[in-house]
Parts: C-alpha cells; sequence; structure tokens
C-alpha cells in the first residue's frame, strides 16, 4: 500500500539525502492510520475474534482443548498469512506471538504450537498489549510490578523537586505528581482496578503524597488525599472504571436505538382514526388509497393500534403501519407534509412518521421553540432528522440540537 510520489528527506547541516517510498505511509501523519484502515477494510472473517488498533492486530480463540486452540489458531493465521501476502503487506514474525490465558495450575508451563509460513509463534507466558502485561490467569502481578518500577522512578523525580530548601511550592509539585505519577500510575486503570496486586502501587503514590504535604510516616494514609486534595487512589481507579463502562453502555443504547429506528423506516403513524374503522391491513390500506388518492392500494405488512382501546369519550389511538415497500412510505409522509390534515369521508387524518420513543421525545423537546419561532417574520424553520432544529434568517441557516441554545438564539433575535 502508500501514496504514489512519496519521499522522505533526511537533512543534517548542509548534508541531505532523499529517498523514494515505494509503499507503505508516511511515518507520523495523521491520516497514515485512517489509510491503514481503509487498506485493510476486507480483511477476511476468521473462527477468532479479531481484535485490531491501528496497525496490531489480535486473534482470540475460546476452546475447551489445548488441540482444538492450537489447530483454530493456526488455521487462521494461515488465512490472514495468505491475505498479506495477496496485498503485500509483511508480517512482523519477530513480534507476533502466541499467549493462553486459563486457570488450570497443571498446564501453566504448556506452550501453544502455532505456526506462520512453517515458523513457529514464540510463546510467552506474560504478553504485553497496548501497554498492559497479559500474564496467564490475568491477576496483572507482572504489569502492576512493572507500574510499581515506573511510579517508584517518578516518585523519585519529585522527591528532587521538593528540595529543603530551594524545591518548589506544593502547587508545583502537585501539578507534576497528577502529571508524571498518576499519569503512569491510572493507565488502564479500569483493565486491573479489581486486582488483588493492586496495593503494589498504592503505598508509592501515599510516598509521592506526603512529598507534596510534607508529612512524615507516621500521619495516618487517610489525611493525606485529604491535604493535598486529590482523590483517594482506589476512588480514582473506581472513577475511571464507571467512565469507561458508561460509555460501553452509552455505545450499546446507541446501537439499540439505531437498530430500532432502522426497523421503523416502513413504518407510519397515523391519526384520527375511529375506533370502528378496523385496523387490519386490509382496512388500512382501504383508507391510505382514499385518503390520499392512490391509483391503487398499497402493501402492508401489518397494522396496529398502539395502545388498547380508548374509553368512550376519548380520542382514538393512533395506528401503526408498516408499508412493504419504501417508496410509497416515502411518498406518503412526502404528500401528509404538504397537506396537513387530510380530510375525507368525514374525518381528519394526520400521517406522520413513526420514531422511536427517544427521538419523540427529543423531537418534542423543541415545541415551545418553534411557537416562538412563528411570530418571527422572514424566518424559516424545520425539524430534521432525527431531532435537529434548523433555522433560516436573513440568509444565514443554523442548526441546534439543544432546545436550550434554539430558545436562546430565537430570544436574542426578538430583542434585535
Amino acid at each position: 500500500m502508500g501514496l504514489v510520489g512519496i519521499s522522505q528527506e533526511i537533512r543534517v547541516n548542509s548534508t541531505q539525502h532523499t529517498r523514494r517510498l515505494r509503499n507503505g505511509v508516511p511515518q507520523g501523519s495523521v491520516l497514515s492510520p485512517l489509510l491503514f484502515n481503509i487498506y485493510i477494510h476486507d480483511l477476511p472473517d476468521t473462527t477468532s475474534r479479531q481484535y485490531g488498533y491501528v496497525d496490531d492486530l489480535a486473534i482470540m480463540l475460546r476452546r475447551t482443548t489445548w488441540s482444538a486452540v492450537e489447530q483454530g489458531l493456526n488455521q487462521d493465521m494461515g488465512i490472514l498469512a495468505a491475505y498479506l501476502r495477496k496485498w503485500r503487506l509483511q508480517l512482523s514474525t519477530g513480534k507476533t506471538v502466541s499467549a493462553a490465558y486459563h486457570l488450570c495450575n497443571r498446564e501453566a508451563k504448556r506452550e501453544l504450537s502455532v505456526s506462520v509460513d512453517n515458523k513457529r509463534l514464540e510463546h510467552q507466558l506474560a504478553r504485553k498489549y497496548l501497554g498492559v502485561r497479559l500474564d496467564r490467569t490475568l491477576s496483572y502481578k507482572q504489569h502492576l510490578e512493572k507500574v510499581r518500577a515506573k511510579v517508584t522512578a517518578r516518585v523519585s523525580l519529585i522527591r528532587r523537586l521538593a528540595g529543603t530548601t530551594w524545591g518548589a511550592s506544593a502547587r508545583t509539585l502537585r501539578i507534576s505528581t497528577q502529571a508524571l505519577v498518576f499519569s503512569a500510575a491510572e493507565y488502564c486503570a479500569p483493565v486491573w482496578s479489581r486486582s488483588p496486586h493492586v496495593k503494589k502501587v498504592d503505598p508509592i503514590i501515599n510516598n509521592a503524597l506526603r512529598i507534596i504535604t510534607g508529612c512524615l510516616k507516621p500521619t495516618p494514609v487517610s489525611y493525606l488525599p485529604v491535604l493535598v486534595g486529590i482523590a483517594p487512589a482506589c476512588l480514582r481507579r473506581e472513577k475511571r472504571k464507571v467512565e469507561s463502562l458508561t460509555v460501553n453502555v452509552l455505545n450499546l443504547a446507541n446501537k439499540c436505538e439505531d437498530l430500532e429506528s432502522r426497523s421503523r423506516r416502513h413504518n407510519i403513524r397515523i391519526i384520527g382514526v375511529p375506533e370502528e374503522a378496523g385496523t387490519t391491513p386490509t382496512a388500512v390500506s382501504k383508507l391510505l388509497k382514499e385518503a390520499f388518492e392512490l391509483e391503487k392500494e398499497p402493501l402492508l405488512d401489518r397494522s396496529h393500534h398502539t395502545q388498547p382501546k380508548p374509553r368512550p369519550g376519548e380520542r382514538p389511538h393512533a395506528v401503526v403501519a408498516r408499508l412493504h415497500y419504501c417508496l410509497d412510505c416515502v411518498d406518503i409522509l412526502k404528500t401528509a407534509r404538504e397537506r396537513k390534515g387530510i380530510k375525507f369521508g368525514g374525518m381528519t387524518i394526520f400521517v406522520f412518521p413513526d420514531y422511536t420513543a427517544k427521538i419523540a421525545r427529543a423531537r418534542t423537546a423543541f415545541n415551545d421553540v418553534r411557537r416562538l419561532l412563528r411570530d418571527i417574520d422572514g424566518l424559516r424553520f424545520g425539524i430534521l432528522h432525527p431531532a435537529r432544529l434548523r433555522v433560516t434568517y436573513n440568509g444565514v441557516e443554523r442548526e441546534f440540537t439543544s432546545p436550550k441554545e434554539a430558545e436562546t438564539f430565537v430570544r436574542n433575535l426578538k430583542r434585535v
């Protein structure tokens, strides 16, 4: 892969050397990760699950026997190796290793036999992936020992800054500790926060807090976070974990919302249909043909009331109908927007898209703003999918996703 006409140039004083790149992408370019992801977008499917971050690719296979794991991994590695050869991508066999994660202590020294191009991959008992060392039992003991050593070295730097006669101020030490110590101590904290080996790191963090405050060893550990104004390490890790889980939950909720919205693309919501009119697909199809003066009855997959039968004197509930063809749905909604209320046969019906409850609430939140907009001359507005308010005034177009921001904008217009 690569870009045409790319070259690299090295300059040292008055000496320079230029070399043309035949493949690859420029190192350090902001577009390089994007171009690489586009290039391997058609990566073949494998039995193993694939995890990728930029140009780092990992595959994971779960089986109950060692032979099944080795057979599956060898097969998948063969598929990936063939793909890489086809598209002239070189696999770094020196950096490609295998690892096993299990709780069977009798097989603690067991090594996987996985090969690529007739070369057996190195087996590592604790492989480092994206900065986290994953041991066999996922206890993160080796990783936290490395973190402890790294944090200890950085605390030594803080101690040097806090000289007894010329040392930095408490504020400077606090900022430096957050930048140097906590950044290293909390890297990927949601992954290993429940490990029993966390206690290897916490005492080193407490030493940094003692340096900031000038407290001695006898000072209770519980006092240090209060004196420094930094939350305890355990609470900071829990906060990071909650934030990570919140992001995952929101992503899943958005995916569910998107799936539900896509499933309703062929739906229409009809308001004003009397209860006695019937809600069978045949009855609703006939009603739509008469109301919209269609050449033939549209094909409906199903139709039903949104709620149980209303009490006497209450307004009839809306009817949801799913049209078989998307074009029929688009044409009906377009005509409904143009004609507003459709009168026929002694009744008036309104037809709207069938939005999800979340989108319907978001669109309804703009109702007060829309009432204010109707009082301004020369202004055009409309609600865009899923819930965006577009306002055009004096040739200037603006969009709002927050009703409060839109209301502030409208009130400022009225003052002018």
